[in-house]
């Protein structure tokens, strides 16, 4: 868009996160608004649907969901923006809705369908946080003390904003239902490639998941070899992973490079991660954090490519998993099955594709 004489303007949830991925870019970066922390709740949150992350991120009550969308409101009358770029904004996407184009970019499960009167329910043996006609009284409520025009169904909210779900179709939880397809990946992927002679795993978890450390610190014991990056990791965190027999990224590392030399792959479930390790035809194993980490791991199951543990596990229960994913040739004989049938349908990167409706949107070309 900035080629296209537009000046970008970011509102980001973490400035520090963000400033080695712009750059040198000189685009203005502002604090976006956020939720106040809440405390840990006694009872661990597990969502059914997308409504459910939108009933504890204020929409279930109208008294705090106004300030936060008033803080939304203030940014806009800040910087004046002719068209908004978002990714998994639903309070953004309130505050601008009817007043100014919207361009909705995200996985399959940040961009649902809008045209249902109710956000689908994809875990259905789950209780939802509150009725969703409850929520859409809230949004009804927050608009009224605005003075401005509120949705008719609470997927509505979504409903004004030109969508793009960038994800592939295998991956999108809502890919039964939705009107038109998801639109590929939004990253280039590697073509399907042979499993290596040698066994060996590459395990990208998070510092802060409660598992990490004693899962990747019981691994050598499969006497496999094996590698990892632990984003948010600290020095000693690193150095006594790789005292237990690991290799250790200190940066993330190129999947590109990384993937091709591997058996099978240990991660969360995030889609991006997902999705580069089924384009080359590497067997998963998921150790899934949240709703849409689980839906991914359960899609990759279905498929066959994939193994998941949630809830309560042992760190012996990972490594027969692993074992299992790497000894087993019928989850690399699948993986690499999938990885054709990707490979051979073609990932167009929708890019252009935004790029285009974001110009029309603008009035320019």
């Amino acid at each position: 868009l900035a080629s296209h004489g537009h000046q970008p303007v970011f509102a980001v949830k973490n400035l520090v996160e963000a400033a080695p991925l712009l750059g040198v870019q000189p685009f203005p970066v502002l604090q976006a608004p956020q939720w106040p922390p809440r405390p840990n709740p006694a009872k661990p949150f597990r969502a059914a649907s997308y409504a459910d992350i939108l009933a504890i991120r204020g929409f279930g009550d109208a008294d705090e969901l106004l300030p936060v969308v008033q803080g939304w409101q203030a940014l806009i009358d800040l910087v004046r923006p002719q068209l908004i770029v978002c990714d998994h904004s639903p309070t953004l996407c309130l505050a601008t809705y009817r007043a100014l184009p919207v361009a909705m970019i995200g996985t399959g499960f940040t961009v649902p369908p809008a045209e249902s009167p109710e956000f689908p329910v994809l875990l259905p043996d789950v209780p939802p946080q509150m009725p969703q006609d409850e929520m859409l009284a809230v949004v009804r409520e927050v608009q009224r003390r605005r003075n401005r025009p509120a949705p008719e169904t609470l997927p509505g909210l979504f409903a004004e904003c030109a969508r793009f779900p960038c994800t592939l179709p295998e991956l999108d939880p809502y890919n039964s239902v939705r009107t038109q397809p998801a639109l590929g990946s939004f990253n280039p992927l590697p073509a399907a490639q042979s499993s290596p002679a040698q066994a060996s795993f590459f395990a990208y978890l998070t510092a802060d998941f409660r598992g990490t450390e004693k899962v990747l610190s019981f691994l050598p014991n499969l006497k496999i070899p094996g590698s990892a990056y632990v984003r948010g990791a600290s020095k000693r965190l690193m150095d006594s992973l790789h005292a237990a027999g690991l290799q250790i990224f200190s940066a993330p590392a190129p999947m590109q490079q990384v993937l091709p030399s591997v058996s099978a792959i240990l991660h969360h479930g995030g889609r991006r991660t997902s999705e580069e390790a089924l384009a080359p035809g590497r067997p998963q194993l998921m150790l899934p954090r949240y709703l849409e980490q689980e839906l991914t791991a359960r899609s990759l199951h279905q498929m066959g490519v994939a193994l998941a543990l949630a809830g309560r596990f042992t760190v012996q229960q990972v490594a027969q998993a692993l074992h299992r994913l790497i000894a087993d040739p019928r989850y690399s004989h699948q993986a690499i099955s999938w990885a054709r049938t990707v490979q051979d349908r073609g990932n167009a990167n929708p890019i252009d594709r935004i790029v285009s409706e974001c110009l029309a949107l603008l009035g320019t070309t």
